[in-house]
């Protein structure tokens, strides 16, 4: 009887020090969600070659270590290029604001006299007016949030810091975890979990990789064409562009906008505002044709319906970042729960 509350007495230690531990570990995960998820498929990304190398006789860590150099040389590279050519957008834009602005009425008054061939008066005068008044309170609200926005952004770049350190411990220990994690579960659950992890990890990281390719490409195509049709700052919209095409549906419509916005507003532009809109609408259409299939394909397989409510859900709660990352989630949600149905129709237990 003594023997067994002494056990008693060392089971509610170890399941005390589980929950601290658990709980401990909620709270950090809580506190730093978005850097451990953006570090999760960082290494998800870069997961094939660090196996790559390390099959050639590196050790894991000297190959994840190479591999993050690597990047992070190419980071650097790409911002020494791009900061310059945005801060001298800025700057100029700042000089000649009053022309800008001169620039934007007389495109205004262009559409309004093109609409007014076809629409009543009324209903024009209407529509300017409101889209003026929507245009001068979204200004406002901007300039009323700018301090806000400019300490979330400093905190953002603060957690973006922890990213690749969070990203080379999955990569070094992820084998690790695996292991610790299943080992921790009832051998009943042994194979359903590592069905799991392996579909999970298939298809999940088909989708990172081939999203990636997908962005890179887009991104690229963006700044090409932008750059041959004269819109100054091309190169960094074209970047811009290629980063929200991992936004389903809604990343090309935020993409040409700057795009449009900078030809309405160059006294020296010698192309129509909309043939931005004529190039994104010719990339994407290649995109959905020939360059999704190749790169992304159907390694998620998710509705389009699914998809747009995951991503308006994503948005309402985490705004841009959110976005970004519904779909993969989604697609994470999709297989975990495929296997577990699967395991529990096997079992005849459903």
């Amino acid at each position: 009887m003594r023997l067994n509350k002494e056990h008693l007495g060392i089971r509610v230690i170890y399941w005390t020090v589980i929950v601290a531990i658990t709980a401990l570990v909620a709270y950090a995960a809580f506190t730093l969600f978005f850097p451990v998820l953006f570090g999760f498929l960082l290494a998800f990304l870069t997961d094939p070659m660090v196996d790559w190398l390390e099959r050639r006789g590196w050790s894991r860590h000297t190959a994840s270590l190479l591999l993050f150099a690597v990047l992070l040389s190419g980071l650097v590279f790409v911002l020494a290029v791009f900061i310059p050519l945005l801060q001298h957008q800025v700057t100029e834009v700042s000089h000649h604001r009053a022309e800008y602005v001169s620039v934007l009425e007389t495109r205004v008054t262009q559409i309004r006299e093109n609409a007014l061939r076809y629409i009543s008066h009324d209903i024009v005068t209407d529509a300017e007016a409101s889209a003026r008044a929507a245009v001068s309170s979204k200004i406002q609200s901007v300039q009323d949030a700018a301090p806000g926005m400019l300490a979330e952004a400093a905190h953002m770049l603060a957690e973006a810091i922890f990213v690749p350190i969070i990203a080379f411990f999955f990569l070094v220990e992820g084998a690790e975890i695996k292991k610790f994690v299943i080992r921790l579960l009832p051998n009943r659950y042994f194979e359903m979990t590592l069905m799991i992890l392996n579909q999970v990890n298939t298809q999940l990281g088909s989708y990172m990789r081939g999203q990636a390719m997908d962005c890179l490409i887009n991104g690229s195509l963006y700044a090409i064409g932008l750059m041959a049709l004269g819109v100054k700052g091309g190169a960094v919209i074209g970047g811009f562009a290629g980063l929200m095409n991992a936004i389903p549906y809604v990343g090309p419509v935020l993409g040409v906008i700057p795009a449009m916005f900078s030809l309405m507003m160059d006294p020296t532009a010698t192309m129509p505002w909309w043939s931005a809109a004529v190039l994104f609408l010719c990339v994407h259409l290649l995109d959905d044709v020939l360059i999704y299939p190749m790169t992304v394909g159907k390694s998620l397989d998710l509705p389009p319906f699914v998809v747009i409510l995951g991503i308006l859900f994503g948005g309402s709660v985490a705004g841009i970042p959110g976005m970004f990352l519904t779909v993969p989630l989604l697609g994470m949600a999709k297989q975990i729960f495929l296997v577990f149905h699967h395991s529990l129709k096997s079992y005849k237990i459903i």
